[in-house]
């Protein structure tokens, strides 16, 4: 998106830059219109190029969202989950910080406070929510911001994974729950049968 968007603006910007000199300089001559048709056939070359290319990489982008998928179904805890989400956005930096609702914080993977970048900062912060809730926040380069479909998946593929890490750790809870109750359980037959 932003390259096709820069290449446009660029080859607009060159083809007036080229015919304000053409009318400054009073050059239409054979020699000066020569040499504006050859700027021009590269400018419009160029555009549609870039064009591609813009796709080509969006196209791109998608495919790594499904090795993203992949790679989240593999991953065995939340302390990897950033660095999955690193490496399939391409942006080392990036910090995946969880929302803590009992301190009004969010927290990386280490339990350390993550504050929200700083305007200007090159910076940005996508928030991640399950159902109308904050759950996380992904804090990254500002050049994510314009890929926002790709930030959309990122999100919703985040959102399962911590769903089901949730839901594994209330499973998890559960079976203690009632390990402990079988325990008792047999102490208390244990107890009435002597």
């Amino acid at each position: 998106l932003l390259l096709p968007t820069l290449a446009g603006s660029i080859a607009i910007l060159i083809l007036v830059l080229q015919v304000a000199y053409l009318l400054l300089a009073g050059e239409w001559g054979l020699g000066a219109t020569r040499g504006s048709q050859l700027v021009s056939a590269i400018v419009l070359v160029t555009v549609p190029l870039a064009f591609v290319l813009g796709l080509l990489r969006a196209q791109f982008a998608r495919a790594g969202m499904a090795d993203l998928l992949v790679a989240l179904q593999r991953v065995p805890g939340s302390g990897q989950l950033g660095d999955v989400l690193a490496r399939a956005l391409r942006d080392p930096s990036l910090v995946l910080a969880y929302w803590l609702p009992r301190f009004e914080a969010y927290v990386d993977g280490e339990g350390r406070p993550v504050a929200p970048p700083a305007e200007g900062s090159g910076r940005a912060a996508t928030y991640i929510d399950h159902e109308e809730d904050h759950v996380a926040v992904l804090v990254h380069d500002a050049a994510l911001v314009y890929e926002p479909e790709l930030l959309e998946v990122v999100c919703a593929a985040v959102d399962l994974a911590l769903e089901q890490e949730r839901l594994q750790a209330e499973l998890k809870a559960h079976a203690e729950q009632l390990m402990g109750s079988r325990a008792r359980d047999e102490c208390r037959r244990a107890a009435w049968s002597r």
